[in-house]
């Protein structure tokens, strides 16, 4: 059995990209305070959005 191909990024949609080019089975955002402001959080929903529709269904989120 193989392990699954797992990448972390922050929310930054460049360096979310050049995760993507690895095609993970795992993504993990890597949050900050200003991702759980109201506009923060809209904007990490529109990532998660963005990493679903790359073909990623497993997902998680750590803080510092």
């Amino acid at each position: 059995m193989f392990p699954y191909l797992g990448l972390k990024a922050s929310t930054n949609q460049a360096q979310i990209d050049e995760r993507l080019k690895y095609h993970p089975e795992v993504f993990e955002f890597f949050t900050t305070d200003q991702d759980v402001t109201p506009s923060g959080l809209n904007h990490l929903k529109a990532m998660i959005e963005h990493v679903k529709a790359a073909g990623v269904d497993r997902m998680s989120c750590t803080t510092r």
